[in-house]
């Protein structure tokens, strides 16, 4: 059951914040994602369950890595060894 919400959160990430954020993840690597708004929004539920299950580490970047003024935020998603143990189960 974990599984199918981890599948979802992920999934839930590609659509509204990076494409590749899924399989970027699933590799064991990290990604560092620009958020607006409303992508923040949309994706802040998925980001709190995966942090809260210790599948990923989220840490906000100070340093702006996109010029786009639209950009709130920036985060580096990292995936943690629990991660591929859900998945692979």
């Amino acid at each position: 059951m974990l599984a199918v919400k981890v599948n979802r959160a992920l999934h839930k990430l590609n659509k509204h914040a990076a494409p590749a954020a899924e399989n970027t993840l699933k590799r064991n690597e990290s990604i560092v994602v620009n958020l607006t708004g409303t992508q923040e929004r949309k994706v802040q539920d998925s980001l709190y369950f995966l942090e809260e299950e210790q599948l990923i580490y989220c840490a906000r970047l100070e340093e702006q890595t996109n010029a786009d003024p639209r950009i709130d935020k920036t985060l580096e998603l990292i995936p943690l060894p629990r991660l591929f143990n859900v998945l692979d189960a």
